[in-house]
């Protein structure tokens, strides 16, 4: 019986020991002596916009952070798929909008796009060509980005409405090139 439950014990501990996931924010600050800057709740079915007071609270980490380098450009991505991409991406944009930001969004997912429904737009002739396929197609023609509107916040937003072929090839040939173009005119 003891020995029995020493071993349960023991293998317990072993896969606790074993077990390399990130289980929280702790477990990412003790592995990579780094701050966390945000950390959002668990939005339930059928939400997709993350409350105000958390992406406010990335914003201004998010700033601190980079108080002497002041990021025009940041990126939202993670590992895998459905992880809440789109509504950091579009809850940071709105709320450095609302914070007097000249912003610009850019939905850079070629696989798999959805800001654009987030934000009610709907594929016409006229978006199709602000699109960031069509930027990144054609580099030299300069295309006006689409003004939002989100809740009492404006901001441009350069939508992709479908999935494309060879992403990644679209994306290293002129990326780097138009978002030096386009930061220039903007905050973030």
């Amino acid at each position: 019986l003891v020995l029995g439950l020493f071993l349960v014990y023991g293998l317990v501990l072993l896969r606790d020991a074993l077990d390399t996931r990130f289980r929280g924010g702790d477990d990412l600050v003790r592995t990579t002596s780094l701050p966390v800057i945000g950390e959002f709740p668990r939005l339930t079915s059928g939400v997709q916009h993350l409350p105000r007071e958390a992406t406010s609270y990335l914003r201004t980490n998010v700033l601190f952070a980079t108080a002497t380098d002041h990021p025009k450009v940041l990126l939202v991505t993670s590992a895998g798929p459905n992880e809440g991409k789109s509504s950091v991406a579009l809850g940071l944009a709105e709320s450095l909008a609302r914070n007097d930001y000249r912003t610009l969004l850019i939905d850079a997912d070629l696989r798999k796009p959805l800001l654009h429904k987030r934000l009610n737009l709907n594929p016409s002739p006229e978006l199709e060509e602000r699109t960031l396929p069509a930027h990144l197609v054609n580099i030299k023609t300069r295309r006006q980005p689409v003004m939002v509107n989100v809740g009492d916040v404006t901001f441009d937003f350069i939508p992709t409405f479908s999935a494309v072929a060879d992403p990644a090839e679209l994306l290293s040939r002129s990326f780097a090139t138009l978002i030096r173009s386009l930061s220039e005119d903007y905050d973030a």
